[in-house]
């Protein structure tokens, strides 16, 4: 019942920020226009992709530790904190050593002022990340949650702050997300830090197993974010600012449908990596199929509201957002096996057949990028990313059977004592809510 309380308690959060981005999507698609969000998507885009240069793999390797090894959360709070700061000044630098380039590139509409503060937002981000891989080491998804619900909801009130209050424009929107940014990252080290009080000392035998386990999960990570952001990036070298907020409208109302596998993962990994034997794959298995139930539903769901949604919302003028959207969903929803899977290898230190998955899928997705974006303009990138999500997902189901021995059917089709479960929990949600309504009646009348 605890997995199930928090996986129900990290979607409600995750559905909470859903909304606030889409709150702030449309707020700065109705003042800025597409060029002003196009550029604005490249100046939030870039911090993160930053950080997974960075990233080293330890956010995974801190869960690791912590929920599988049971080292000193003290310790790994305070490796993380240097870890943050080194290499997030050194992927920081990197840019800045290579700015005229990228400026001249796939950064071209972007102002060079705006560079400095994506820069020095790099290490803030990256202790953001290991801040909250701590929180789910530990298991504290109430924590975490509501660490999780501060990014957005702080850059939703920094942003707005310098649109309406002191007529911002662009570069108001730029400073009130990294203002944003930044409070949201303090707020969450301060959680952290109570929980687990930073040990501001260096163990050279921890920290060499960290990065070799994260080495692998590096790869991970690095790769799946080139495979959800690069189309971004290839958009804004080909097209215009334009296009690049219409794909990353289409983009985000599209991704909606991953907050429910990410829900589940952000709960199964600290799981899977806590849980030794067959019981391991047989979870998976179980997950995933209600995962990717779920999802499918939310896809029909999705599709509807978006096709309706996207004008209405964001204005006539993004209605252009409507068809790359349409073309990402199925892959999408099918990528929802990769991110339940990928759970179960890093569980069990196997990180290289996620890679090698998410690797197939990334090169055939920037291969079919470059083929088709000069040709289909936005339509063109979200047939790449499609066929690289389902080619990533599919090559994962299949090496997860043959290393598991676990059936086809068991992985992806609901078993019959799993409705009986959803009946058994849903009448115990209903017992709960009507105990304590008797309860809030009679408190009333007395």
């Amino acid at each position: 019942m605890r997995f199930f309380g928090d996986v129900l308690g990290t979607l409600v959060t995750r559905v909470l920020i859903v909304i606030l981005n889409l709150v702030i999507g449309v707020l700065t698609a109705r003042t800025l226009g597409p060029e002003g969000r196009g550029i604005l998507t490249l100046v939030m885009t870039l911090p993160l992709t930053l950080v997974a240069l960075a990233d080293l793999g330890v956010t995974k390797a801190n869960i690791y530790f912590i929920a599988r090894r049971k080292r000193s959360p003290s310790l790994v709070v305070g490796h993380s904190i240097f870890l943050a700061l080194a290499m997030g000044l050194l992927a920081g630098g990197g840019l800045w050593l290579v700015r005229s380039l990228a400026l001249d590139t796939f950064l071209r509409s972007v102002p060079a002022v705006y560079l400095g503060m994506i820069l020095a937002l790099a290490p803030v981000v990256l202790a953001y990340a290991y801040g909250m891989s701590i929180l789910r080491a530990l298991q504290r998804f109430v924590m975490f949650n509501l660490a999780r619900l501060m990014m957005p909801l702080l850059t939703l009130v920094a942003i707005a702050s310098a649109l309406f209050l002191f007529g911002g424009g662009l570069d108001g929107a730029v400073a009130g997300y990294g203002v944003g940014t930044a409070l949201a990252v303090a707020g969450t080290l301060l959680i952290v830090f109570r929980l687990a009080p930073p040990r501001l000392r260096l163990d050279f035998g921890l920290l060499g197993e960290t990065l070799r386990y994260g080495s692998k999960s590096y790869a991970q990570n690095l790769i799946g974010h080139l495979t959800y952001r690069l189309d971004i990036y290839l958009v804004a070298y080909f097209l215009s600012p334009r296009e690049v907020a219409f794909y990353s409208i289409a983009t985000s109302v599209a991704e909606v449908l991953w907050y429910i596998p990410d829900s589940v993962g952000t709960v199964l990994f600290p799981k899977l990596s806590a849980t030794d034997g067959e019981r391991v794959h047989h979870l998976t298995a179980e997950a995933c199929r209600h995962t990717l139930l779920i999802t499918l539903l939310g896809a029909g769901a999705i599709l509807v509201a978006g096709i309706f949604g996207i004008p209405l919302l964001y204005g006539q003028n993004f209605r252009p957002a409507v068809q790359p959207f349409l073309l990402l969903v199925p892959g999408v929803a099918v990528m929802t096996l990769y991110k339940v899977l990928a759970r179960n290898f890093s569980s069990r230190n196997r990180q290289q057949v996620s890679v090698l998955a998410a690797s197939v899928g990334l090169l055939l997705n920037a291969g079919l990028d470059w083929l088709l974006i000069p040709r289909l303009g936005t339509a063109g990138a979200a047939i790449a990313s499609t066929l690289g999500y389902s080619a990533a997902g599919l090559l994962l189901l299949l090496a997860f059977h043959r290393e598991s021995g676990v059936g086809w059917l068991d992985t992806l089709w609901l078993r019959s004592t799993d409705l009986i479960r959803y009946w058994d929990f849903w009448q115990r949600a209903w017992i709960r809510l009507t105990e304590a309504r008797k309860e809030r009646d009679g408190a009333g009348a007395l």
